[in-house]
């Protein structure tokens, strides 16, 4: 078992690891002359004789201006000329070059190599504190869930102040499985409501099936009586329709209820999924809670729908004579549940 002395002082040397990355940029990947980063096309770090380097565009820069001085001490010069004097910024040692002999300076591969390095380490994505100034953002302070520097630990996040600090890597270690498992469940509450979804589709199809069949049957039986029951088939259609947009509406209501839940599952699936990419720990935590609070939060239909739901047309048969004294309230529409 590690002491906890020797723990703690192994921790204080993890926190004062600190990689300037700006004075990095300045000394070894940056143009002396413009300031600008190198990169393998207009920046490209070419290097003179005398073993200094400087961009590309910038020698052919100097090539221009020296050319055109050199035009404008002699009539002699009717274009630019070929070869000019190109003097080193750095020692002033100079060099008779084209513009040809520049662009065919050696690479100064070393600069390239550490502009590879830089990209295929992701340093320039380091987040810095924005009270310790070049300070680099190692640490996440559990309780106070915010990412802190090596400062913030010592100075603001003490541990015996009952502050919880971890290194990056150890916070996302810890919560990206429980991350990971949030998200697992919300897929399979997406599925979930996907299922309960097309459900409540099929059984609109089939209450449109239902509404065309009730809909035949009423005019087939009242085609035989039409002159006497006209107005009795114009209420009994009119109670039909309105069961059916009520059942419909219901239906309906559902449907939205369920649609606005999966867009806040998807809107916080993409959320965590983005954090959790970028190693966000910060987003990762705030969102997973925000999600948790979702997945805790039950999902309440409206209405309760079943398959037992169902609308058809019934008549007795009497006398004709009495079925014609009784054809104000002749037929019935019968509903079997809501």
């Amino acid at each position: 078992m590690v002491p906890k002395k020797v723990e703690s002082a192994e921790k204080l040397r993890r926190r004062n690891l600190i990689f300037d990355e700006e004075h990095f940029e300045d000394v070894f990947l940056r143009c002396l002359i413009c300031r600008d980063v190198f990169n393998e096309s207009e920046k490209l770090p070419k290097t003179l004789p005398c073993h200094h380097s400087f961009c590309l565009q910038c020698f052919l820069e100097m090539f221009r201006v020296e050319g055109e001085y050199r035009q404008s001490l002699s009539s002699a010069f009717r274009g630019m000329p070929r070869a000019v004097k190109i003097q080193c910024p750095t020692c002033r040692d100079s060099i008779i070059a084209s513009e040809e002999d520049l662009r065919r300076l050696p690479n100064d591969h070393t600069v390239l190599e550490l502009l590879s390095f830089v990209h295929e380490t992701g340093i320039t994505d380091i987040a810095y504190c924005t009270k310790h100034q070049l300070q680099p953002l190692n640490f996440f302070c559990e309780p106070c869930a915010i990412p802190v520097c090596s400062d913030c630990t010592v100075l603001d996040h003490k541990e015996l102040n009952g502050h919880q600090v971890m290194n990056m890597e150890e916070a996302l270690n810890k919560y990206t499985p429980i991350i990971n498992e949030t998200i697992n469940e919300m897929e399979r509450r997406k599925k979930e409501h996907l299922m309960r979804r097309t459900h409540i589709e099929q059984a609109m199809e089939k209450l449109a099936e239902m509404e065309t069949q009730v809909t035949d049957e009423i005019k087939l039986t009242f085609q035989k009586l039409r002159e006497v029951i006209d107005e009795r088939e114009r209420e009994i259609l009119s109670m039909s329709e309105q069961e059916m947009e009520r059942k419909r509406r219901n239906l309906m209501e559902n449907f939205r209820k369920i649609i606005e839940r999966e867009e806040c599952i998807l809107s916080q699936m993409k959320i965590l999924e983005t954090a959790r990419q970028e190693n966000d720990i910060s987003q990762m935590f705030n969102s997973h809670q925000s999600a948790q609070d979702t997945l805790s939060s039950p999902l309440h239909l409206p209405h309760i729908t079943n398959d037992d739901f169902g609308v058809s047309f019934h008549y007795e048969i009497y006398k004709q004579k009495r079925v014609i004294q009784d054809l104000t309230n002749f037929g019935h529409l019968m509903v079997q549940s809501s």
